[in-house]
């Protein structure tokens, strides 16, 4: 919608919240990854390596999305990069997004009854019953 439906120059805010969005997402993407292992028991993990890997997934997928707008424009002459400037605003942009996620994963293993991905978490394994194991790490079987 950026570029074709020429969003980025209707809506000042448009890029930023884009970017900021799929930094939380993206992000959420890896913690899933990692806490499906973790409550599988396959991978024992502290609050702080989970974030960590979240925030690496966030800002990599930033990276990645970067070179291929940059291969986009290349390849098919558009113009989604408008120069370095706007280059690094989206990566800083994500990098929030992901920093943001990155909190939320580390307060939902420390502290899960605290935790805003509860019921996204929930969601995840009521749909996959094939990663939902019978307890948790402390022997209760709720599901955050």
């Amino acid at each position: 919608m950026g570029e074709i439906g020429d969003a980025y120059d209707k809506f000042w805010w448009w890029d930023i919240v884009l970017h900021a969005s799929s930094g939380v997402l993206l992000g959420y993407v890896g913690f899933l990854v990692l806490y499906v292992l973790y409550r599988q028991k396959k991978l024992i993990a502290s609050a702080s390596l989970v974030a960590f890997f979240t925030l690496v997934t966030g800002l990599a997928s930033a990276g990645v999305w970067e070179i291929f707008e940059f291969a986009a424009d290349m390849l098919l002459g558009t113009s989604m990069q408008r120069g370095a400037v706007d280059t690094m605003s989206d990566i800083i942009v994500a990098s929030f997004g992901s920093v943001i996620a990155a909190v939320v994963a580390y307060v939902h293993i420390k502290w899960p009854q605290r935790s805003l991905f509860r019921s996204f978490i929930k969601d995840f394994f009521d749909s996959n019953p094939t990663y939902k194991r019978a307890t948790n790490r402390k022997g209760s079987s709720n599901d955050s």
